[in-house]
């Protein structure tokens, strides 16, 4: 059995400070060369650019031809967007999950395509 020596652990960390040394000098000169390539970016304002989609993000509608949405139910906000609200509650349940109970409603809503329902 051989007992390691004051001297041999002196030289083990003295290797392992100069081995931290050299991997923060490589790092330095990696970030100093990363850094010459970057460029601050500035961000101009963009009121005059058009809000665009792209066709191929479009997906195929397959609507049901009988479904009729009156124009004068369809409610636009000032963004022109249609938000669908719930109408009414349809139905009520309560569930049991161990020793938990929670209720669930099956709600009417006023959608795009006419009235939806769902469970909540």
């Amino acid at each position: 059995m051989q007992l390691i020596g004051p001297e041999i652990i002196v030289e083990t960390t003295e290797w392992i400070a100069q081995m931290k040394e050299n991997l923060m000098k490589a790092r330095d000169r990696q970030k100093k060369y990363a850094d010459n390539r970057r460029k601050p970016l500035e961000f101009r304002e963009l009121s005059n650019v058009h809000n665009v989609f792209h066709v191929p993000n479009l997906k195929k509608c397959l609507a049901d031809e009988t479904t009729y949405v009156p124009l004068n139910e369809i409610r636009v906000d000032d963004n022109l967007s249609f938000k669908e609200e719930p109408v009414e509650i349809m139905d009520r349940e309560v569930n049991k999950l161990k020793r938990h109970k929670y209720t669930i409603v099956k709600v009417c809503w006023n959608s795009r395509r006419g009235q939806e329902f769902t469970w909540e």
